[in-house]
């Protein structure tokens, strides 16, 4: 089940010259330490708002300027119609990349093929390259190969301290009863935490995200549903939500528990102990300044510098809920909550199109940016004084 959940990790984008009147990218700016991309989206924290827009059959990936609310592709070749093969914004397919120092990174898959083993049968080889494009040139230079798919079901990567980190999938193998690969699908497969360091190309295989042999005996849809979502950084580390379809009195239901990898020791956490009670709950939001996990009626918030996380009681938070949290202030479905007080208010922030309260994004000097709920689309900038009255 994959879903485009409206999720933003800390990122240094670009320089206003970046595309915004069709130059060269010039004198970038040195990226911040991290740039996570849930394929999606990426946003910095004072500038940019990257995100993958729909645009006839495929995404288009955008930016979006805080200070003067343009919205323009991520390219800077002067009259380019964005259809060419050798253009960025067709390049990505509608991902979001990784920023680094003018340049940025993003990995492209290639179609599966059939290839016989050593027994004569056929089974699916999975092939994906890590790219790197100059801005400032319009040049692009493969990096990497992996043996696995990576960009087309964006499942989240990081440029970290000069390392990629990525969700490594490769598909569920459905095989006949002579063993024989018949087909495959794009969730229940394997898949894994790997990382490409930039400085030799190390490729390193660090663990498996999920145990799909343990999962299928409690919940036989897992095989067919499940997946895993990079949601970003804190605290040095990475955190994921691992979802499945999970049945329950006769209903089936889309189910996440929260893993996260330390950076620290390199140990994987999270992983249930029973998994016939497991706790389900999810990441909903993930960056520098903050994370919050989110259960049913209620949402913990850890923040840096905190000893303690702030705990808050909800009839909307359940492991779905997406959340923003800027300054000492959480957004969530057209209410704010003062992490310092537990406060509610329900601030002045008008509805999208299909009535439900847009999102917050981001915030700019003494504004916020908003958006429909759960798109990326029709983006507005308003005074805080105004939305928090």
């Amino acid at each position: 089940m994959k879903q485009r959940f409206l999720k933003y990790g800390a990122a240094m984008i670009a320089a206003a010259s970046l595309g915004m009147t069709g130059c060269a990218a010039k004198d970038l700016p040195a990226p911040e330490r991290a740039s996570f991309a849930s394929g999606y989206h990426n946003r910095s924290s004072d500038r940019f708002f990257c995100y993958s827009a729909p645009v006839g059959e495929f995404g288009r990936t955008t930016l979006l300027d805080y200070e003067s609310m343009n919205e323009v592709p991520l390219c800077s070749k002067p009259n380019c119609n964005h259809r060419s093969n050798d253009c960025i914004v067709k390049r990505l397919n509608g991902n979001v990349p990784m920023f680094g120092e003018n340049c940025i990174y993003y990995f492209v898959d290639d179609t599966p093929y059939l290839k016989y083993n050593d027994d004569g049968n056929p089974g699916r080889v999975y092939h994906s390259e890590l790219c790197r494009y100059d801005l400032r040139t319009n040049t692009e230079e493969q990096l990497q190969a992996v043996e696995s798919e990576v960009g087309n079901n964006c499942y989240g990567w990081m440029l970290y301290d000069n390392t990629v980190y990525f969700v490594a999938h490769r598909y569920n193998e459905h095989v006949d009863e002579n063993g024989f690969g018949y087909s495959g699908t794009n969730t229940g497969g394997e898949m894994k935490l790997c990382s490409i360091r930039l400085s030799d190309m190390q490729l390193t295989e660090h663990c498996d995200l999920y145990d799909m042999e343990k999962l299928r005996q409690y919940y036989p849809l897992a095989p067919n549903s499940g997946e895993v979502y990079m949601k970003g950084l804190y605290d040095n580390k990475i955190y994921f939500n691992v979802g499945f379809v999970a049945e329950s009195n006769g209903d089936a239901h889309y189910r996440f528990y929260v893993t996260y990898y330390d950076l620290t020791d390199g140990t994987y956490h999270g992983t249930p102990e029973d998994y016939g009670n497991i706790d389900f709950a999810g990441t909903a939001y993930c960056a520098e300044n903050a994370l919050v996990i989110c259960r049913l009626g209620e949402a913990r918030i850890y923040r840096k510098g905190m000893e303690q996380p702030v705990e808050l009681s909800d009839a909307f938070f359940n492991e779905h809920t997406d959340v923003t949290v800027l300054d000492d202030l959480l957004f969530c479905d057209g209410e704010v909550f003062d992490l310092n007080t537990k406060e509610v208010r329900e601030p002045e922030i008008p509805n999208d199109a299909f009535g439900f309260p847009k999102t917050v994004v981001a915030k700019y000097g003494d504004s916020y940016i908003i958006s429909d709920s759960g798109m990326q689309e029709n983006f507005e900038k308003i005074p805080a004084e105004q939305l928090l009255k």
